[in-house]
Order: structure tokens, then sequence, then C-alpha cells
């Protein structure tokens, strides 16, 4: 159960970071 959550948390940050640096090129090229 600790291990799913671990990964879960490793999924959800992976997830924030794309989305901070699509923002961020979406940004730029804009």
């Amino acid at each position: 159960m600790r291990r799913l959550k671990a990964e879960l948390r490793r999924v959800t940050e992976e997830r924030d970071i794309l989305e901070k640096t699509a923002a961020y090129f979406t940004k730029r090229s804009g």
C-alpha cells in the first residue's frame, strides 16, 4: 500500500512538472 502511494505521488509530481513545462513553453512562444 505504501509503495502504491509513493508511485501515485511520483506520477502526480511528473504530471505537475509536465504542466509547468507546457505552460512555460506556451508563454514563450505566445
